[in-house]
């Protein structure tokens, strides 16, 4: 399933019946989804199922889409804000709770060049607020704890 398989699918002209509650506690699953890519693709997926679509499909379709880098957008002033930190030699490393890789969003949005490192929850089985997950971006750069500065990507 594709983009154009979404498309094709268009938007449901009938009133859908009310969506199936998933077969876990959402909370529990929110807890554990991004210690690895299959655990965040169960997640995100079996979700998705608690909603009807035309095809059963399109749920994996919606799951791919949401990894390919067009379907993100950096704000505004990434690349200025990265530029700016590698013009006075400021080393970034992207520490992040996430189920899949995000190094291709990078690439494709030319922010990658701006990045020393990426520590990404699923491949190493842990999430923040866990400090070993800094200790690992730490060591590979010989960077001090002390001396990190986390920029949030909360918007308010």
């Amino acid at each position: 399933m594709s983009g154009a398989a979404l498309r094709r699918a268009g938007p449901r002209t009938h009133r859908a019946p009310p969506p199936a509650r998933p077969p876990w506690d959402p909370a529990e699953v929110r807890e554990v989804r991004d210690d690895s890519s299959a655990l965040h693709r169960a997640a995100c997926t079996g979700l998705s199922q608690s909603v009807p679509l035309p095809h059963p499909g399109l749920h994996d379709a919606l799951y791919e889409r949401h990894m390919s880098p067009s379907a993100w957008s950096p704000y505004a002033d990434a690349a200025e804000v990265l530029s700016t930190l590698r013009g006075r030699g400021i080393a970034v490393g992207v520490v992040s709770d996430i189920g899949w890789d995000l190094r291709p969003v990078f690439r494709a949005h030319g922010l990658d060049r701006y990045v020393d490192t990426y520590v990404l929850s699923y491949e190493h089985g842990i999430r923040k607020p866990d400090p070993r997950l800094f200790r690992i971006a730490c060591a590979r750069w010989a960077w001090s704890p002390a001396g990190l500065r986390p920029v949030l990507d909360l918007v308010p």
